[in-house]
């Protein structure tokens, strides 16, 4: 069994995550990798996601497991050898059991690049805001409009030139990092284009103290 980091990148970073999976089982299956398979009626391979990213962002912190007694010495390149233009596998670590990526990962960091806005002159607002107890937005979510109070979800901000660096939770109480920017671009009463880009993910130690997906995984 094993684990492998890759990365997103344009122009696959506008695909959605379903087809991004069937992307990459068809990459597996130009490498001719045997993949175990699910008992039941109707047994599919078991590869596993940790947690989607939103449309059009990319990231080199993507992560999957999968099922399977391929050598992870060279997996690697054989996976680059045949992967679609904007997904490269980064890394790959043998494991016993399936970590659960997709419910151990509690937060993600990003880098927002905007167009025209530059943050050096806009810190002691964008300081101001951040120490609100309350940053409410509105949302459509499942057909419904909803409500959340987003100030829990944001771990670490930092804002340096045309960027924002920022740790935000993800998994059952995430926060999209769209909804972030747009909340940020909101309180300062901008408007303006950005990219997004995933740069790490974090599971949670004791006392919630955040350690690195990668050092999770060397470690187990």
């Amino acid at each position: 069994m094993l684990v492998f980091k890759y990365e997103k990148k344009d122009p696959i970073s506008f695909l959605s995550h379903l087809d991004l999976a069937r992307s990459i089982s068809r990459t597996f299956a130009r490498m001719d990798m045997k993949i175990e398979k699910s008992l039941g009626f109707n047994p599919h391979p078991i590869i596993l996601y940790a947690l989607p990213i939103p449309v059009s962002v990319q990231s080199d912190s993507e992560y999957c497991f999968v099922k399977t007694e391929y050598s992870i010495k060279n997996f690697v390149e054989d996976f680059n050898k045949v992967s679609i233009n904007g997904v490269k596998a980064l890394k790959c670590w043998e494991v016993k059991e399936n970590p659960n990526l997709a419910k151990n990962v509690k937060a993600s960091e990003y880098e927002i690049t905007f167009e025209n806005t530059n943050f050096d002159n806009l810190k002691a607002q964008l300081d101001e805001i951040l120490k609100r107890e309350d940053i409410t937005i509105n949302y459509i979510s499942k057909r419904k409009e909803r409500e959340k109070n987003i100030v829990p979800l944001i771990l670490n901000v930092k804002a340096n030139n045309n960027k924002i660096k920022c740790v935000l939770k993800s998994g059952n109480e995430a926060l999209r990092p769209d909804r972030f920017t747009n909340a940020i671009l909101k309180e300062l009463n901008l408007k303006d284009r950005y990219r997004t880009f995933k740069t790490d993910c974090f599971v949670f130690e004791k006392e919630e103290k955040l350690q690195k997906v990668d050092d999770f995984l060397n470690n187990l």
